[in-house]
């Protein structure tokens, strides 16, 4: 397993968090990290308790709840048993805490986390999506694919195309 690291979380005074079902600030100051890694267990993020940061400490998405919202708010996935998963099921990376299946490869060594996690804005949350039940297999699309929604399910009904089927005309 891996130590986690500690980071530091820098924020505007006027800046406040939009849109959090509680309105709580960002955390300020000193925080935990901990690696996230892909299918390959390379680092492909860090988890702060907020938030996924990239490598270079740019905000990823946003955790709330074990679910994860992208930088615009929308439903992505889950966190559970330290396996992220796209509302699809399917697993797109790991904590080192994490249990499979899928079977997990092994871990590289972890890279420096960021020094620093530069200010950002929280989203307004939009409807949360009901998520498949968590698949034991991995994403094809990988943790890029995950992080602009790839493996999204579960369209909100008002928005839902009607299922006939093809050249039926209706």
């Amino acid at each position: 397993m891996h130590a986690s690291t500690t980071v530091i979380q820098n924020r505007l005074s006027a800046e406040w968090p939009a849109g959090s079902p509680a309105d709580q600030p960002a955390i300020v100051g000193a925080a935990t990290v901990e690696p996230v890694f892909d299918r390959a267990g390379l680092v492909c993020a860090w988890m702060l308790p907020d938030r996924l940061v990239g490598r270079a400490g740019g905000t990823q998405a946003w955790l709330v709840d074990g679910a994860l919202y992208s930088r615009v708010g929308t439903h992505i996935g889950i966190l559970r048993s330290g396996l992220f998963s796209g509302t699809d099921g399917l697993v797109s990376g790991f904590l080192s805490c994490a249990v499979g299946p899928p079977s997990l490869p092994p871990q590289e060594s972890t890279p420096p986390a960021p020094s620093s996690v530069p200010p950002a804005l929280r989203p307004r949350w939009k409807p949360r999506h009901v998520s498949a039940a968590p698949s034991e297999e991995w994403s094809t699309y990988g943790w890029s694919g995950f992080l602009i929604a790839t493996g999204r399910t579960g369209v909100p009904p008002w928005r839902g195309r009607p299922r006939f089927p093809a050249g039926t005309g209706r």
